[in-house]
């Protein structure tokens, strides 16, 4: 739903639509939410999508945050911080091997 909205769609940032279509599916690949509370489900995605969108750096930055005790506004007592910041540098994980193998299939061509 997110990725269709037309200002993310049609965004002339790499974060676009495709890509955040891309990104999840690699998530539901990789099984990153195996395991994971429904709770803790909600929480990773909603982080995953919101700050995966940014790009590897607001994702990372994010996972420094809760490693911290910033966590969100909302009650996050329910939730598993450690678990939730597990699936997020998996997740932060899957996105620079993509940019990695991107700059090593663009440096085999050229």
């Amino acid at each position: 739903m997110l990725a269709s909205d037309p200002a993310i769609e049609n965004a002339d940032s790499l974060f676009n639509g495709q890509f955040i279509r891309a990104f999840v599916h690699e998530l539901v690949e990789a099984k990153v939410l195996d395991g994971l509370s429904e709770r803790d489900c909600d929480t990773f995605s909603m982080l995953a999508i919101i700050n995966g969108a940014q790009g590897p750096a607001h994702l990372a930055w994010r996972i420094h945050q809760w490693l911290n005790g910033n966590q969100l506004d909302r009650n996050t007592d329910e939730d598993n911080p450690l678990a939730v910041c597990s699936a997020l540098a998996t997740a932060l994980k899957i996105m620079i091997d993509a940019f990695a193998w991107a700059f090593a299939a663009a440096e085999s061509k050229g």
